[in-house]
């Protein structure tokens, strides 16, 4: 085995040429110091074993991924439970146990030699950021922060009324104009944009408003518009506006109209349609508009027909067509059909009862067979008695 080169006597008075020349003997495949390649192989290893370690280390994280975004979920459970206004003692419990559990895994990335990797990556998991910004940030910035404001706001009151109330001061006497003037300037308008301000800011008739002046006649058309236009209406919508805010008959109104004037079906369903109301609610809502007014005329056509039926003058055909030429409706023509069959029978036993009377005064009949021919008609035998005993009080006996 060849003896190794003496690299500590061959280093004493090295020059640049004779280090090209051992760089150039290493090249050749001269012999190297054992040092250089251990050391190498010594790096390598422990580079290996480090990222091995990481590796590791990360590949435990994976694992823990799905433990970590669904850890703590029960905080917000039991937040809600405690009230409105939740409970921060549960959230103080929960900062202490996340950063406590934390700074352990900033203890094992140093020494895995990543540092703070594992602890922002369970940070970022558990969102633990939010829950301290929402235990202290908010108690900071609403306890300090907004204390800390107002007191320097009232040490150097940077603040300084805008155009607008500067404006209103003006317009409640509390400013001169002078004063509205100067603080638009504050805020870069000039004195001929502070009257561009002024005339913007007073109050420009509303469209509803300029249309009841019109119509009351203190102002004229062209002056209308211009407030529609003032308003951001186009010309083009001018004329659609105004026919729009015109008053529209109400139901009751129409209703009412129609027991003094006589009112079209064309004309009634404009103005029912022009008040919103739907296609089915407008053709009950006619019916009763066409049909209002002339109640009475109705009711004295039915009173006629059922005492021309009473007294047995046209048959129930003819009173049936006559409720339905009247316009009166299913419901109603039942009810006035059975009044007029009930008035019938009562007339029939009215001349059966006056027949009887008579036959009694005349002696045809004595007061018993007066007395059965009336129970037989269907009157009660209480009241029967009496039309006998009133007859016989008046003098008629009949025959014995």
């Amino acid at each position: 085995m060849a003896e190794a080169p003496d690299w500590a006597s061959r280093a004493e008075g090295t020059t640049p040429e004779t280090y090209r020349s051992m760089m150039g003997l290493e090249r050749a495949g001269a012999d190297v110091p054992p040092i250089s390649m251990a050391s190498s192989l010594a790096q390598t290893v422990q580079d290996m074993i480090l990222k091995g370690v990481q590796v590791d280390g990360i590949t435990e994280i994976q694992n823990w991924t799905q433990d970590f975004l669904t850890a703590d979920f029960g905080l917000a459970g039991k937040m809600k439970s405690a009230g409105p206004a939740g409970n921060v003692g549960l959230v103080l419990e929960y900062l202490v146990r996340t950063y406590r559990g934390l700074l352990d895994n900033w203890k094992a990335g140093m020494w895995r030699g990543v540092g703070t990797a594992y602890m922002g990556a369970m940070e970022q998991f558990l969102q633990a950021g939010k829950v301290l910004y929402s235990y202290k940030g908010l108690a900071y910035n609403i306890g300090i922060a907004t204390r800390m404001r107002r007191h320097w706001n009232r040490v150097y009151t940077p603040s300084a009324p805008d155009a607008r109330m500067a404006w209103d001061l003006y317009r409640r006497g509390d400013w001169s104009r002078d004063d509205f003037v100067t603080y638009a300037a504050y805020d870069g308008w000039d004195d001929a944009g502070a009257e561009l301000l002024d005339k913007l800011f007073s109050s420009h008739p509303s469209v509803l408003q300029a249309f009841d002046w019109w119509r009351r006649g203190y102002i004229g058309q062209p002056a209308r518009n211009q407030f529609y236009f003032g308003q951001g209406w186009d010309p083009a919508y001018h004329e659609r506006i105004t026919d729009d805010l015109y008053h529209v008959p109400s139901s009751y109104e129409l209703v009412r109209m129609a027991d003094f004037v006589e009112i079209d079906q064309t004309w009634a369903i404009k103005q029912l349609k022009r008040a919103r109301m739907k296609d089915e609610d407008i053709a009950k809502l006619w019916q009763m508009i066409e049909l209002r007014p002339l109640r009475e005329e109705v009711r004295g056509i039915t009173s006629k027909y059922l005492w021309r039926y009473r007294m047995g003058r046209c048959l129930i055909e003819d009173l049936d067509a006559a409720l339905i030429l009247t316009g009166i409706k299913r419901k109603e023509r039942e009810l006035l059909t059975l009044k007029a069959e009930l008035d019938y029978e009562d007339e029939l036993i009215d001349e059966w009862v006056e027949i009887l009377r008579w036959r009694f005064r005349t002696a045809v009949i004595t007061d018993q067979e007066f007395l059965k021919g009336l129970i037989d008609l269907g009157i009660r035998e209480e009241k029967a008695n009496l039309m006998v005993e009133l007859e016989k009080a008046m003098g008629y006996m009949g025959y014995y």
